[in-house]
């Protein structure tokens, strides 16, 4: 993000700059266009100066604020107003200035960071206590000191009734002006030419303060009427829109009062869009998922035998929406003949609340084929403990199944070929046995020749025994280490001749599974011993 740099300091956007001190020079310039009304005991002043600053402060941030009421002028419309106040208009311009720059402020504190201390309308009544206090404070004393260069026919003092009055009708018009700019944030049509984001719950916003208005304006001129035929039972003024200064701070009084409404109403607008948007999101990635994972969801409606399905309910059973008549008979006729006693049956037990319905079964749909279904549901009951609905899913488990049996054929034949494999090691194993033997046959006599044949054979022994348990028992990677060493004993004495009868041999072995990496070394060295 390219940024403005003030004095080294990077905290200043360019674009925020100049909107901030556009709207300061506009309400500036307004000033010049003030609306006055004035009736026989008050007098209303309304001028832009005081919207515009404070506008640019809640959209972008006090600083903002700052720089639409000191380089944008927004904060100097006292010396044009009231020049007779002389240099009490200071104190007013710096108040002008902490004002709308507080507000801003706090309003971004708010959204890095919600609290009590910077809700909108305690950060309103401590900044305009603020205001008052200075302002009832310093305003007389700073007036004495009048009068300034720049106009001679200052007043050197002001009636404390007057700047009660003055400070009265601020504080009610601060407080409409504070509404009005965050009523003015919430239409989409503000916040594009200010380069603010526009929420997609904001929507109508637009079109519901167009409502306000013309219904504020609308209200107020059947008052307006009223007031006249009936009250001052006097029709001179005929239909003219404002007759007098009254009915203009009617008018004030009546958008105002919109202005309260509309934020009002584009509050729960806004807050009941996004629910629904949210709803409405949540509800595609629910049905996008359940239409990838084959999941259909169904209501069934006990007492008035009413079921419900969705979408993917009919996806899955192949049924068209119009076959399909919401009973509880017409699914189980879709049912697979062998299953649907069984299914049926689970779903009598979850009725009567001996265990929730989750079968699996199989159904038949109209081409043909058959689906493995896998169920699962929730029973909703009254107080009395009455089952009233079932609510549920069916998923599609027919790929699962043929993956399964898949892999239930490829380890039978993977089993079958392991132990083939080590049968013909055994056998193999024999052969080399044999060959040794009939070798070490053909030399009698030789007692080295013997005792080396002797030694072979019984290696191979220990090591076909391995292969020859793991070809008789059920796990095709270990064996029994306590049954292989008990027969592996047995082997070596009856291949030396020995009885077991002469020999008492005690097993203290823990029964365990050797993987046959293991199994084979353990033989040889117990061979050896």
């Amino acid at each position: 993000m390219s940024v403005f740099r003030i004095v080294g300091h990077g905290w200043i956007e360019p674009r925020k700059f100049v909107l901030a001190i556009l709207l300061g020079l506009v309400g500036f310039a307004g000033s010049f266009l003030t609306l006055r009304f004035s009736a026989e005991s008050f007098s209303i002043s309304i001028n832009w100066s005081d919207l515009l600053p404070l506008l640019a402060g809640m959209a972008f941030g006090g600083r903002y604020a700052f720089i639409a009421c000191t380089l944008g002028l927004g904060a100097l419309y006292p010396f044009v107003l009231w020049p007779s106040n002389g240099w009490a208009c200071v104190v007013t311009c710096v108040l002008l200035i902490f004002w709308p720059t507080a507000n801003g402020y706090m309003r971004g504190v708010r959204q890095r960071k919600p609290a009590f201390w910077n809700h909108p309308q305690l950060v309103y009544l401590l900044t305009i206590l603020i205001f008052n206090a200075v302002m009832l404070t310093l305003f007389p004393l700073v007036m004495r000191l009048n009068p300034p260069p720049w106009y001679p026919h200052a007043e050197l003092s002001m009636p404390l009734s007057i700047l009660y009055a003055i400070q009265i009708k601020g504080t009610i018009i601060l407080y409409v002006l504070i509404m009005l700019c965050d009523y003015l944030l919430k239409l989409p049509f503000v916040r594009m030419p200010l380069g603010l984001a526009v929420k997609k719950e904001s929507r109508y916003n637009g079109r519901i303060a167009l409502v306000i208005f013309l219904g504020s304006l609308a209200v107020w001129y059947l008052f307006v009427l009223f007031d006249r035929a009936l009250l001052l039972q006097s029709s001179s003024q005929g239909y003219s829109f404002i007759g007098d200064q009254h009915e203009a701070v009617a008018l004030i009084v009546f958008l105002a009062a919109g202005i309260f409404i509309g934020s009002m109403v584009v509050k729960y607008q806004e807050s009941r869009l996004k629910a629904e948007d949210s709803l409405v999101e949540s509800q595609g990635r629910l049905g996008l998922a359940v239409r990838a994972a084959r999941i259909g969801i169904w209501d069934w409606d006990i007492k008035h035998d009413v079921l419900l399905w969705d979408d993917s309910m009919y996806s899955v059973y192949g049924l068209p929406k119009d076959d399909f008549d919401g009973a509880y008979e017409t699914w189980q006729r879709v049912l697979h003949p062998e299953d649907r006693e069984y299914a049926e049956g689970e779903i009598q037990a979850a009725i009567r609340g001996e265990r929730e319905y989750s079968p699996e079964f199989r159904i038949l749909r109209t081409d043909g084929s058959v689906r493995y279904i896998k169920a699962s549901s929730q029973t909703i009951r009254n107080r009395d403990g009455e089952a009233m609905r079932m609510i549920g899913v069916n998923i599609d488990i027919t790929e699962d199944k043929k993956s399964e049996e898949n892999i239930k054929r490829t380890l039978r034949e993977k089993e079958t070929l392991i132990r083939e494999l080590y049968h013909r090691t055994k056998n193999t194993l024999q052969v080399v046995r044999s060959f040794i033997l009939l070798q070490a046959a053909s030399s009698p006599g030789v007692p080295e020749i013997e005792k080396l044949a002797k030694t072979i054979d019984t290696r191979i022994q220990a090591i076909s025994l391995v292969h020859q348990m793991l070809y008789q028992g059920r796990d095709l990677s270990q064996i029994p280490i306590g049954s292989y060493i008990r027969n592996l004993t047995e082997m070596i004495f009856n291949s030396y001749g020995v009885s077991l009868e002469r020999i008492t041999v005690r097993y203290a072995i823990e029964e365990m599974q050797f993987l046959l990496d293991s199994a084979i070394p353990l033989g040889l060295i117990l061979n050896e011993l």
